[in-house]
């Protein structure tokens, strides 16, 4: 059986003349695609969809490596402010949609048509970190070899691994919204403070939430005063008379405080899954996601090491 070469190879191969025009399919995790062309015009594969130009796009860097050596470049361009559907746009970067990213790299011969033109996969590339500025986007690229060092398995604790109010999809899926009350209270007033009245003070605040600990691992940003613009650490709060509280903080304030002086107390968590579930309410999740990542029945290294007991 022999095999029929296309007009385009063997005209490329009489010419001994090739000008690339490279071509990037690029598959995101959740399965949303981009296809785009490093020339001013579309370009077309057989059996992939158009691949629309995008003015700009550069890669560098570039290395390749031979045996299980790991191959890596990256690739660069601007951001799409027009929201088009082939452009990668600030909200996909900003929800880390290009993390885990595989690029298909196909080139064509730029001296044919660009429609139909055939396309020489060229190489594969995964995406291992992405970044961004207020106009161009860049992408960490690594070969096929860096799937052999994937992590596998991960560390685990008793206490929770999630940050609170954070759901990068990555690192953290706490579900909690911290952003309004209870967990976030601007305009709070220093009612008193004690000698010298740089680590304890009491404030007060129209509804303020006077629950003992509640505060606790928290902060605290000062908004006016000697201290304004600085921020601090809540190691205890207790509930007092009226809409007061009184806070200790982690660590004294290069000022004393005065009275009057304002601040904005933000909610904390101390990661067990007692809080989770009475302060928060999220130990479940949310529709499957988020909630408590902790192993708090996890046996501790005393148990581990005690031997088993005869018959």
């Amino acid at each position: 059986m022999s095999a029929t070469a296309s007009p385009m190879i063997l005209a490329m191969l009489r010419r001994r003349t090739f000008m690339p025009a490279r071509n990037f399919f690029v598959v995101r995790p959740d399965f949303g695609s981009y296809r785009f062309t490093t020339h001013d015009q579309f370009t077309q594969i057989p059996s992939l969809e158009l691949f629309s130009p995008r003015p700009g796009i550069v890669t560098f860097a570039r290395r390749k490596e031979i045996g299980l050596r790991d191959s890596s470049s990256e690739l660069q361009g601007f951001i799409d402010k027009q929201q088009s559907p082939t452009g990668i746009t600030f909200s996909d970067l900003e929800a880390g949609r290009l993390r885990g990213a595989t690029i298909f790299e196909y080139l064509v011969d730029a001296q044919f048509d660009f429609i139909g033109n055939v396309g020489i996969l060229f190489d594969v590339w995964y995406v291992t970190e992405q970044s961004f500025t207020g106009r161009e986007w860049t992408l960490k690229l690594r070969g096929h070899t860096s799937r052999l060092k994937a992590k596998h398995g991960d560390f685990f604790s008793r206490e929770c691994q999630n940050e609170l109010g954070v759901m990068d999809g990555v690192h953290s899926f706490c579900p909690v919204n911290v952003t309004g009350a209870p967990f976030l209270l601007t305009g709070c007033t220093v009612n008193a403070t004690t000698t010298p009245g740089k680590r304890q003070l009491t404030v007060a605040k129209s509804g303020i939430t006077k629950e003992n600990q509640w505060w606790a691992f928290g902060s605290v940003s000062v908004t006016s005063g000697q201290n304004a613009g600085l921020d601090n650490l809540i190691e205890s709060s207790v509930g007092g008379a009226g809409d007061e509280v009184t806070l200790e903080l982690q660590h004294p304030m290069p000022y004393t405080f005065s009275v009057g002086d304002q601040l904005t107390l933000r909610v904390g968590c101390d990661k067990t899954p007692f809080t989770c579930a009475s302060k928060f309410s999220a130990f479940q999740g949310i529709s499957g996601v988020g909630g408590f990542r902790g192993a708090p029945d996890m046996p501790g290294a005393d148990r581990i090491l005690r031997m088993p007991r005869g018959s």
